[in-house]
């Protein structure tokens, strides 16, 4: 008996000792995991807090570093956002004052135009497509940007070409209702530069009205302009162009598309059954064929 129990009694303290070391090595390893799992929580809420909790608190006590935290806008965009609030103010007549006082200072009457008039508007355009204003309130806005066009346009003009007998009708596509105000401050703008260039130019909202086609049949134009926006009716400015040709008393009257739709899809000339694609306003009537009368 005492030879048997010797190596049973090894066996069972053997066996004990090593089961009782596994789970000192497990427990140890389970307070690691819990402690590396507490500090996780902590630093997530630490992160938490200071996002969500001093960082605005920071913010709010001091507009300075409110103010530092936003991108801070260059002066042409200050200049553009400035106007374009003026334009949208209670004093009519602030916007022309503004425009004034930059001439006073030394700007050039075409670099209002084309840097400060010209992106004002598209940023009353985006104002109500972002529902910042109503359209009301841009409506307004660009009516007056629109004004400034005209009352400075004497002072723009100053040096203008002599007159070149050709004339120009400056039109939308159909179905601009919306973005009408937006549309027509453009075709006003190419108006005055192409004025400036000797030309002699009238503007039609929508160049599917009847007045229009009698305009055509009625009036000498060496070419129509169609201002286009989007592509939803193409058939229908297709079939208007083609209507324009046949009404008009010059039969080889040039029919030229503007737009950013057509410069970022060039053959939807060829679609459209015009003749040109029309440069911005600065360079109006450059691309323009003419046909002798």
């Amino acid at each position: 008996m005492a030879d048997l129990r010797i190596p049973v009694m090894a066996d069972i303290s053997y066996d004990r000792g090593g089961r009782q070391a596994d789970r000192g090595k497990d427990f140890a390893h389970r307070i690691a995991i819990s402690r590396s799992l507490k500090f996780e929580r902590q630093k997530a809420a630490l992160q938490r807090a200071v996002e969500f909790e001093i960082v605005p608190r920071l913010l709010l006590a001091h507009p300075l570093l409110t103010s530092l935290a936003r991108p801070q806008p260059t002066a042409a965009e200050a200049g553009i956002r400035d106007l374009a609030e003026l334009s949208l103010g209670t004093i009519p007549d602030a916007a022309s004052l503004h425009v004034q006082g930059l001439l006073g200072q030394g700007a050039r009457v075409e670099d209002i135009y084309l840097k400060l008039l010209a992106p004002t508007a598209a940023y009353l355009r985006q104002l109500w497509i972002d529902d910042e204003r109503d359209f009301a309130q841009v409506t307004l806005g660009l009516w007056r940007l629109q004004q400034l066009l005209r009352e400075f346009s004497a002072a723009f003009r100053k040096n203008a070409k002599k007159p070149t007998g050709h004339r120009v009708l400056l039109t939308l596509a159909p179905g601009e209702t919306h973005e009408m105000p937006y549309l027509l401050f453009t075709l006003v703008l190419t108006g005055e530069f192409l004025r400036r260039e000797g030309w002699s130019s009238w503007i039609e909202p929508d160049c599917a009205r009847g007045d229009t086609l009698a305009l055509m049949r009625n009036e000498w134009f060496d070419v129509v302009e169609i201002l286009i926006n989007g592509e939803k009716r193409l058939d229908r400015l297709a079939a208007q162009i083609a209507a324009i040709r046949t009404e008009s008393i010059n039969r080889s009257v040039c029919i030229a598309v503007a737009g950013n739709t057509v410069h970022q899809r060039p053959e939807l000339i060829k679609y459209l059954e015009a003749d040109v694609l029309a440069a911005g306003p600065e360079k109006a009537g450059s691309t323009y064929t003419i046909s002798n009368r």
